[in-house]
């Protein structure tokens, strides 16, 4: 490294005096320009302590600023090996000890919370590693004020200076986390971003002036009406010192009504076109300030025009949140590496955030129809941006039944195994051919079922307060509260509807579910067994429907219950109980998944149990056999099952609970059921 002077503290004010000296005129301080010199490394555009105080002076700056640091430290971070899927997450790692005590002082919020203010202020961020031997043990952040970048030859940094408690320290880049918003500014200048408060300097200025004349005008006892003469008519010297008296009297009291004598008219004072003109342009600047945040209203509290407006500002807020996390992302997973953690991936999780959910849904919408269209689903992800496949199968035709003649049987499966395929290979072939695009039908059914539901729950649920007097708060300070607390159990009933919602739910679900059991039945019969077409119209299927409608139905009326009670507890305004409601697992795509999960199999095995029914019946001398996962993922009763053959119609055993089911997806207990991916095969005995 060249010998560079380091850059003294009286920098920027022994530059003033020479250009006071000289008669050089001062130069904005706001500038578009940079503040750098070779002799004295790269410096911001814009004077970080400017931008780091905007957050105490300026309300709507504190607001949108805390909003989004709220947030972005409230998201999960998680790991993945590189290359890998990101629904396997690490659980466990040393980076993820040494981000849960980033130093001695913080706890793992305190220094995201920081880090995350310098970025959005200043939009540069530091952090120091500090090792132990060949281990980082901290990671302390460093204030973007006291950080000076010395450029090398070839336009990256060279080193770090860092000025804290009279110490002057330099860093390699290697040891410096520089987290860099963009920049328009040439090289070596572009070494620093472009904060969010330089755009705003003339916005927030005005916003200053219009509040301290705003204070001025409230404390200068401004009459509340002007006097003039009558028309035709002028005041005399004596009159007007009379009035000027008056004046100075009413002014030292805050207003009021000022009282004169002889024929003078009273006129109203009005806002004046300034006074509008300056309510108007302090509206236009905060609305500038949220943009340039990227912060909606509804985020911070301000009335919008109704909930849906409310609910695409929330989708609009944190796709833009997305897009910052992506850059911290990079960042951090940068950091890993330096600390020698090279094969692993860091992220912010928004798995969890209900206003993005409507935006997966439609991605998973468009995803399945490419691949309708024929496009590998992998091709299909990448069109809609996704890094791999989500959780949908190529629709793979299920085989025709084979016609039987004379129930002719093609014993043991021969259909399958003349190649001399393995178990897994067999057991592969049903999960991608039956169980992933049942999985997918029901799980997108589910999914636009409880979508409609959460909406049309919250468009009732504020009919229903209103009509009770609830319309402002439901714990608001009146007597009357009292009495519709008690009516609770009304309200639900009247919000969930649940004679009207189970024929709908039952409409939505039944197509989904019906094929379910339609690719179970036709998989067995394409094993060799004889048997009709499935018949939708089946007592059992119908019963089942209604079965699987009825549960969703039920659940999700005990979840708005809970919302609707703690919601009146609480004295929650409906705006807050219909948030509460639309965000809530009742109605969340974690919710629809579990339902594909549980349902998928169950209604698979149902089909499959059909088709074997069907050959008992038309003389087939056989049984069944349990065929497990065949991946890590399998139960370990589920494992044990393997191989287990019972009598057509007879009951599995599950070997550690002793429970007992026709088939996988069929037992008493969820635990045995949500996210069995088993099957059945029939074993066909010998006709002899």
């Amino acid at each position: 490294m060249d010998a560079i002077a380091s850059p003294l503290p009286w920098y920027r004010r022994a530059l003033a005096i020479v250009r006071r000296a000289l008669g050089i005129a001062q130069p904005t301080r706001h500038s578009a320009g940079a503040d750098w010199s070779p002799a004295f490394g790269a410096l911001p555009s814009y004077d970080i302590e400017d931008s780091m105080s905007a957050m105490a002076a300026l309300p709507w700056v504190y607001a949108c600023v805390q909003a989004r640091t709220e947030d972005m430290a409230g998201l999960p971070i998680r790991l993945s090996k590189r290359g890998t899927k990101r629904d396997k997450a690490i659980e466990s790692h040393p980076f993820l000890d040494l981000l849960t005590a980033p130093t001695t002082w913080q706890i793992e919020e305190e220094w995201r919370r920081q880090l995350y203010i310098d970025l959005d202020l200043c939009q540069n961020a530091f952090a120091l590693m500090l090792w132990q031997g060949s281990r980082v043990v901290s990671i302390p952040r460093l204030h973007p004020e006291r950080i000076v970048i010395r450029p090398g030859p070839h336009g990256g940094p060279e080193a770090y200076e860092y000025q804290g408690a009279g110490v002057m320290e330099l860093y390699a880049p290697s040891t410096i986390m520089h987290v860099c918003g963009p920049s328009w500014q040439a090289d070596p200048r572009g070494l620093w971003g472009t904060g969010r408060i330089q755009p705003l300097h003339d916005t927030l200025t005005a916003d200053r002036a219009i509040d301290r004349n705003a204070a001025k005008t409230a404390g200068s006892g401004r009459p509340d009406i002007i006097l003039s003469p009558k028309e035709g008519e002028t005041f005399g010297a004596t009159q007007v010192e009379k009035l000027r008296e008056l004046w100075n009297k009413l002014t030292t009291q805050k207003g009021g009504v000022l009282i004169a004598p002889g024929h003078v008219e009273a006129k109203p004072l009005s806002w004046s076109p300034r006074d509008i003109e300056s309510t108007t342009l302090g509206l236009a600047n905060r609305d500038k300030v949220l943009a340039v945040f990227g912060v909606t209203p509804s985020r911070i509290g301000l009335p919008t025009a109704n909930y849906a407006t409310a609910r695409e500002q929330a989708t609009r807020y944190w796709e833009g949140l997305q897009a910052t996390a992506r850059l911290w992302d990079g960042r951090l997973t940068w950091l890993a590496r330096q600390a020698g953690y090279r094969d692993i991936e860091v992220w912010h999780d928004f798995s969890n955030v209900s206003a993005l959910a409507d935006v997966s849904d439609a991605q998973m919408d468009r995803i399945e129809r490419w691949i309708v269209m024929g496009a590998d689903p992998r091709e299909a992800a990448a069109y809609e941006g996704l890094p791999d496949a989500p959780l949908v199968a190529t629709p793979t035709p299920v085989p025709a039944p084979v016609p039987p003649t004379k129930l002719a049987i093609v014993p043991r499966w021969e259909g399958w195994e003349r190649a001399g395929q393995s178990r897994e290979a067999i057991w592969k072939h049903y999960a991608d051919t039956v169980h992933a695009p049942a999985l997918a039908a029901i799980r997108a059914a589910a999914r636009k079922l409880l979508v409609a539901q959460a909406a049309r729950m919250s468009a009732r649920l504020e009919l229903s307060l209103e009509r009770l007097g609830l319309a402002k708060a439901a714990g608001a300070e009146d007597e009357g509260v009292v009495v519709h607390r008690d009516l609770v159990g009304d309200i639900v009933d009247e919000v969930v509807a649940l004679m009207e919602e189970m024929p709908i739910a039952r409409e939505t679900l039944a197509e989904s579910i019906g094929d379910a059991m339609r690719r179970g039945h036709a998989y067995a019969v394409s094993s060799g067994l004889p048997g009709a077409s499935f018949d939708p119209s089946r007592p059992a299927v119908s019963r089942y429907i209604d079965t699987v409608t009825s549960n969703v139905s039920h659940t999700t009326a005990g979840k708005v219950r809970d919302i609707v009670e703690l919601g009146l507890a609480r004295g929650d305004t409906i705006t807050d109980m219909q948030r509460a409601l639309i965000e809530s697992s009742a109605f969340s795509p974690s919710r629809a998944l579990l339902i594909a999960r549980t349902e998928a199999t169950r209604a698979v095995q149902m089909g499959t149990n059909a088709a074997y029914q069907q050959a008992i019946e038309a003389g087939v001398d056989m049984e069944v056999e349990w065929f497990s996962s065949r991946d890590m993922h399998v139960r370990d009763a589920h494992a044990a099952l393997d191989g287990q053959v019972i009598a057509v119609g007879g009951l599995f055993t599950d070997p550690l609970s002793g429970e007992t089911a026709e088939g996988p997806g069929l037992f008493a207990s969820a635990a045995n059921n949500c996210n069995c991916r088993c099957t059945t095969r029939p074993k066909i005995k010998d006709e002899s």
